[in-house]
C-alpha cells in the first residue's frame, strides 16, 4: 500500500467491518438480505495493528461495523485501543 501522510479531505469516516455476523433480525439492516458470507474474520491483533497505522484527523471518526460488531470477539480490545 501507498503510504501517505492523511487522508484526502473528502474522507469523512473510516468503517471497520469486523464481522458480518449478527444476533438481531431488524427489519431495516441490508445484510439480511445478502447472501455474502466471510469466509473468515481477520483476527484481533491484525484489525488493532491495521486501523493503528492510519494516520486519521481528529475529525475523522474510525466505526466499528458489522453485522453486529459487539460480538465480535476482540470488540472491546479493539475499541480500547483506538
Amino acid at each position: 500500500f501507498p503510504s501517505h501522510d492523511t487522508l484526502p479531505a473528502d474522507v469523512n469516516y473510516i468503517a471497520a467491518f469486523l464481522t458480518l455476523r449478527c444476533n438481531l433480525n431488524c427489519t431495516y439492516c441490508i445484510n439480511r438480505y445478502s447472501d455474502f458470507v466471510l469466509p473468515q474474520e481477520m483476527g484481533m491483533d491484525d484489525w488493532i495493528k491495521g486501523l493503528s497505522r492510519i494516520n486519521t484527523r481528529q475529525d475523522l471518526p474510525i466505526t466499528l461495523q458489522g453485522g453486529e460488531p459487539t460480538i465480535y470477539t476482540g470488540f472491546y480490545k479493539i475499541a480500547n485501543s483506538l
